[in-house]
């Protein structure tokens, strides 16, 4: 059995050992069920209401979601476009030498690999439609609301 015994920043002392760890693994999983319960709990509740009510909130998620979603990714461009610029300067200052052929056959290697990668699981794809089918008002609303989020 491992077992690593340190003290983190707050100065209290946590034991990792391999019972801990299942320990916490099991107590993630029940946390995770409860929460697909709840979740599906709250979407057969919400399918009861009026298409009034179904529409504001699957918008109203969407909105959240879509406005998240593009700060996210702004924030995601401007680091990965800031990082690509220094290093270009770095490179041209004579700091960085990049080999550009070694470059350009990884990232073709790359391409490939994601063209010839496994395909999305068709039950997955099932499961998708499924779900959209049975919750058209509040899918249909939260697409919707994800487009007027990132416009916002």
């Amino acid at each position: 059995m491992s077992s690593l015994s340190e003290v983190d920043g707050s100065g209290e002392k946590y034991d990792d050992t391999t019972e801990n760890i299942v320990k916490k693994l099991e107590d993630f999983e029940s946390v995770a069920a409860s929460a697909r319960r709840t979740w599906g709990q709250w979407i057969s509740e919400l399918r009861s209401k009026s298409t009034a009510t179904q529409t504001l909130v699957g918008g109203g998620v969407g909105l959240g979601s879509g406005y998240l979603a593009k700060q996210v990714s702004r924030t995601a461009a401007l680091s990965v476009g800031g990082g690509l610029l220094f290093l270009q300067l770095l490179h041209h200052g004579g700091y960085v030498h990049v080999n550009w052929n070694r470059l350009r056959n990884d990232a073709s290697r790359a391409a490939q690999d994601c063209i010839t990668a496994r395909p999305v699981s068709t039950k997955l794809l099932y499961n998708l439609e499924e779900f959209l089918q049975d919750n058209l008002v509040i899918s249909g609303s939260f697409a919707v609301g994800v487009a007027i989020g990132f416009c916002v």
